[in-house]
Order: structure tokens, then sequence, then C-alpha cells
């Protein structure tokens, strides 16, 4: 079988859903002489997208090779499943592994450290994001902000909203809610003041939530 007709057959399964077709095209993947990571970050993907986060896991354990798009493949699988801190390991291994995260990456496994409360892997994510020059990109410094803003982290989701070049409703509302959910609501009436002084109406903060 030709790679590009096997990529497209996989590429079928997924969009299909098609398991049992995967597994048949995965049982033939040794056919190809030489290992292909492009090929098995497909069938990585196609496990995935049908809901079958083992048979995932255990194609991305057994690759001698796994580039940015692999790990973004099994980091977005564990994401849909809520499994938030395989995410955060991931993302360790992933740095163990020479590999650096994207600014699409980068929000996922900020997303999934926020939902555990994993502060401390926010927190070197966040000098690793500094260091790669990313801290500028609005979406992974909204997401480092909801981190500290969903850990209780006041003092430094309320620093780290100071600093940060670009806000948008999204940053404003994490301050908000992190202030409201503390008890801290005469902060969270003076950013709200603060937020109209910014032409930010409440209205569009509400239809946030």
């Amino acid at each position: 079988m030709k790679r590009s007709t096997y990529l497209n057959l996989l590429e079928s399964c997924i969009d299909s859903g098609s398991v049992h077709l995967g597994r048949i095209l995965h049982a033939r993947f040794g056919l190809f002489p030489q290992p292909d990571v492009f090929v098995e970050t497909k069938l990585l993907s196609m496990y995935a997208k049908c809901g079958c986060l083992v048979d995932a896991r255990k194609v991305f354990d057994s690759m001698r090779e796994r580039n940015l798009y692999t790990w973004s493949a099994m980091i977005g699988a564990y994401s849909r499943e809520h499994r938030w801190k395989e995410v955060s390991k991931l993302f360790c291994m992933m740095m163990d592994d020479g590999v650096l995260p994207d600014d699409f990456l980068f929000p996922k496994i900020l997303q999934g450290c926020a939902n555990c409360g994993d502060v401390e892997t926010g927190r070197l994510i966040h000098s690793v994001v500094v260091k790669l020059g990313m801290i500028s990109c609005l979406r992974v410094s909204n997401s480092i902000l909801a981190v500290y803003a969903k850990c209780g982290e006041l003092g430094l989701a309320t620093k780290f909203f100071r600093r940060m070049e670009e806000r948008d409703v999204v940053a404003w509302n994490s301050v908000l809610l992190a202030y409201c959910q503390n008890g801290k609501h005469e902060e969270a009436v003076d950013l709200v003041e603060e937020m109209e002084k910014e032409g930010i109406s409440r209205g569009l903060l509400l239809g946030t939530y």
C-alpha cells in the first residue's frame, strides 16, 4: 500500500470515527520499511479522535521520535477528556524530550494547570514563555493569567494582569471572577469601575461568563 493511500484511509477513519478500519490499518503499519513520525502521529490522532485514549497512548509511548505535532495530538486528546494532570505530566516529558510548545499548544497545557490547580507548573511555563519571547501573545498571556486566577493566587494574578501589554475582556473577566470567588468584593467593584473607564461595558463582561 502506498503511503499516501494509507494516510488518506487514516484521515477517512478520523472523519467517520471508524476505529475498526483504523485498527486494520494499524496492523499493517509494519509493512512500511522505516518508522514514520508523520504516519505514527496520524495513527495516534485517529485513536484519539475515535475516543480510544488508551490505544492513542500506546502508539505515543511506542514512538522512537516525537515532534511538536505528536505532542500536540496527545495533549489535545487528554484535554478533550479533561485529564488535566496528564496534560501537566506530558508538558514535563515534552521539555525533557527537548521539544518546545508553540503559542497554540501552550494555552492547552496552561488550561490543564488551571483546572487541576497546578500553579507550580503554571509558573514554570510562565518563565519558559518569557524566555521564548511569547509573553506578548494574548492567548498565551490570558492562559497564564487564568492559572493564577483559578488557583487563587490573587497577588500573582493582579501583578501579571497589570503588566500585560494588551488586555481584552477575557483578561478582565479572569481577574474579576477571581476577586469575586475569593471574597474580594471591594476590589471587584473597583475593577468594574476601571473597566468602564477603559470602555468595556458590563453587558459585554456578563456575556462572557
